[in-house]
């Protein structure tokens, strides 16, 4: 063999290592495009899976929210059944309270407008074109008074109603002025004569227009005659801070006069009268010219 020639077994050996590194370096290349894909579709996984964590997350948030507002909506509806029942408890109250002058069909206790309501005739604690109570009307808010102080908290509104006939006499220039005139009566004797703390209640006059019957016919305009106390909720109306220590009320009523068709409003000293102020005006004017009385041909018409 000549020396320069390579030995046979060390070609084969060469030719065996080539391959094998052939071999070897596809398996690496194999396996490395099997590992980025594994990684790869384990990043889609991981994706999937904050996503879907996202989204459970919000699903989770908002069945909490809705059991939230279903929270909210039981205790609303708790909220209106106590005052139900609590509307109830203090009709049951003011009917055992008032059993005696309920048996006078001309007053009644009903529910207007969601608020418990005492009505009475104003046949019962006026004379006609009056605003100073009789003695029957007197007795009538000495029980209501007594009733009243069996539902402490609760704010009080006596409101007056007249028919839809004119009075403009001297002293009432129209039925504003009759109407929240007979409500203040009402209010001072309740609290002068009866103990009603003056924090708890006020009157306002609403004239003709609240009628509760056909003015046309004598039997509808007596009932729209008439003195409503309405037994509002315990919030409102609150008193003011310095309600407690304010003055005393004083010996006449307050008195707001009508103007262009704003009802006038009689309340207590150290109590606004309610009294609405139409348009940009600040103050009433000083003059306001009355109401027509009715024509003299025309039968008088009781207040």
């Amino acid at each position: 063999m000549d020396e320069n020639e390579t030995p046979f077994w060390l070609i084969a050996v060469a030719v065996v290592l080539g391959v094998a590194s052939v071999g070897l370096g596809i398996w690496g290349w194999t396996n490395y495009r099997q590992l980025g894909g594994a990684r790869e579709e384990a990043a889609k996984a991981q994706e999937s899976a904050t996503k879907a964590q996202g989204e459970l997350d919000a699903v989770r948030a908002r069945a909490g929210e809705l059991e939230g507002n279903l929270s909210d909506v039981e205790q609303r509806i708790k909220a209106l059944e106590s005052a139900k029942d609590a509307e109830n408890q203090a009709r049951k109250s003011l009917e055992r309270d008032m059993a005696e002058i309920l048996k006078n069909k001309d007053i009644t206790i009903s529910e207007l407008q969601g608020k418990l309501t005492v009505n009475i005739l104003s046949s019962v604690m006026f004379d006609s074109g009056k605003a100073e109570l009789k003695v029957e009307g007197q007795d009538v808010l000495k029980s209501l008074g007594a009733a009243l102080k069996s539902l402490p908290g609760r704010q009080v509104l006596v409101v007056g109603h007249t028919d839809n006939v004119p009075i403009g006499t001297a002293k009432f220039a129209s039925n504003w002025e009759l109407s929240a005139a007979r409500a203040t009566s009402a209010v001072r004797h309740l609290v002068d004569s009866c103990a009603v703390d003056p924090r708890r209640i006020g009157a306002v006059g609403y004239g003709e227009y609240h009628p509760v019957a056909d003015n046309s016919t004598p039997e509808g305009r007596a009932q729209n005659r008439r003195i409503s106390v309405v037994i509002l909720a315990e919030d409102l109306l609150k008193p003011g801070p310095t309600a407690a220590t304010g003055p005393k009320p004083a010996a006449a009523p307050a008195v707001a006069p009508a103007q262009d068709g704003v009802p006038a409003a009689h309340a207590p000293a150290g109590r606004a009268a309610i009294t609405p102020i139409p348009g940009s005006r600040s103050a009433p004017a000083k003059d306001t010219a009355p109401m027509p009385a009715p024509q003299a041909a025309e039968a008088p018409v009781e207040k």
